[in-house]
């Protein structure tokens, strides 16, 4: 990303196209105005997070990305929808997380920095096994990672990035691993919000500056002409191509952190509540055979 940002689409958004989704549509000509490749859809998503992923590296079930918007590197970045399904006593839930994924161009520690405030509605699905610790003595946050880990993730993660990571209205969880770093939001990141789009691109370029990327600080809006608009909505996309490696090659990495799942923590909301009402339906059941059995 060497110009400036292009958000006309954003602020004045086109008519509409027939059978094109309106919000997908304008993602796509914000991407394309920034000459930034577009995919509308991808059921075979090679990311490696634990929003994609179960602990053991499979996919997760129904595991599907939208609108997904990729910067050009290196190192590559790549914003998305994400969505899977989950199976529980409540029934099939899917389940919602927007993305951010940065490619890295040194060696980073696995680890997964937890946001409190986002995990007491929308935990991750899964989580490292070790023991977690509050991050900076702070109720922001907590760290998973090897001890080893702990001052490399004190020195990324400073008060500004904190900051940026949670102002109280739109957070995220933080995962390393397998050569990126994740940021994830339990609601669609990849959306026709201008406000939105300037978290994310200074969050990114935080990181990139903290980490020795390449991508500078975002610049104001341009008002540059607008590509032509399409007439016809976008077929779905092909397999979405492998992001590409910096010049070096690939980045070593550590090896992962063995992984636990968190499902309990996810889906205690809606379970609690599918076995109140069978409970409570159970008592009902009992009173009324209790009261109209002598009336029999």
């Amino acid at each position: 990303m060497t110009a400036p940002v292009n958000y006309a689409s954003l602020y004045e958004p086109p008519a509409p196209v027939k059978d094109w989704n309106p919000l997908a549509q304008i993602v796509q000509i914000f991407a394309e105005d920034n000459g930034w490749p577009y995919y509308p859809f991808t059921a075979d998503q090679p990311l490696p997070g634990v929003i994609f992923r179960e602990r053991d590296g499979r996919p997760r079930s129904m595991q599907r990305s939208v609108n997904i918007v990729r910067i050009p590197g290196p190192p590559l970045t790549e914003i998305g929808n994400s969505f899977y399904t989950e199976y529980t006593a409540a029934g099939p839930q899917t389940k919602p997380w927007g993305y951010v994924a940065l490619q890295l161009e040194s060696e980073a520690p696995p680890l997964v920095l937890a946001n409190q405030r986002l995990s007491r509605r929308s935990p991750l699905p899964s989580l490292p096994d070790v023991t977690p610790m509050p991050f900076k003595n702070q109720d922001r946050f907590l760290l998973y990672a090897d001890p080893g880990a702990f001052a490399w993730a004190d020195w990324l993660f400073d008060d500004e990035l904190q900051t940026l990571l949670d102002d109280g209205t739109l957070g995220f969880h933080v995962e390393i691993t397998g050569g990126s770093l994740f940021l994830y939001a339990p609601h669609p990141l990849a959306v026709p919000d201008p406000t939105v789009w300037q978290r994310l691109l200074a969050l990114i370029s935080a990181l990139r500056t903290r980490l020795g990327g390449r991508l500078p600080e975002p610049l104001p809006p341009i008002a540059s002409p607008r590509p032509p608009i399409p007439n016809e909505p976008p077929y779905a996309s092909a397999p979405l191509p492998p992001a590409s490696t910096t010049g070096q090659g690939p980045v070593r990495q550590p090896a992962s952190l063995p992984m636990r799942s968190n499902e309990l923590a996810v889906n205690f909301r809606r379970n609690w509540i599918v076995w109140t009402l069978v409970l409570a339906g159970g008592v009902a059941a009992a009173i009324t055979s209790i009261v109209l059995g002598p009336l029999r």
